[in-house]
């Protein structure tokens, strides 16, 4: 597995969400951030991973996002609203309410 990249405007929701994946124990290279310019400064520093966000960041949408990353990476988009859209080949979208377990098997 490679990295995951935590994102989500409120740092203490993208750290509490980046704790419950250490302890599941599968996972190592966890990184946290708040901005979509962070993510993809730490993106390009590795070769493949996959990106938790919700819709917006603070300097940017999803699909701003999902325009940039380096190609080796995937998106999962944490959503509240069904109507959100997540280009197939980009990401995939996960709906809010979710369980710890759901959030893995997407991963």
């Amino acid at each position: 597995m490679g990295t995951i990249l935590v994102a989500m405007p409120r740092p203490e929701d993208a750290k509490h969400l980046s704790q419950s994946l250490i302890e599941s124990g599968n996972y190592v290279d966890i990184e946290v951030c708040t901005t979509g310019s962070e993510i993809l400064r730490v993106a390009h520093e590795r070769n493949y991973g996959v990106v938790v966000c919700t819709r917006q960041l603070r300097d940017m949408s999803f699909i701003e996002l999902s325009d940039y990353l380096p190609e080796f990476f995937g998106m999962i988009v944490l959503t509240k609203d069904s109507s959100v859209y997540v280009n197939p080949e980009k990401g995939v979208r996960l709906m809010m309410p979710f369980s710890t377990v759901d959030l893995l098997s997407t991963i």
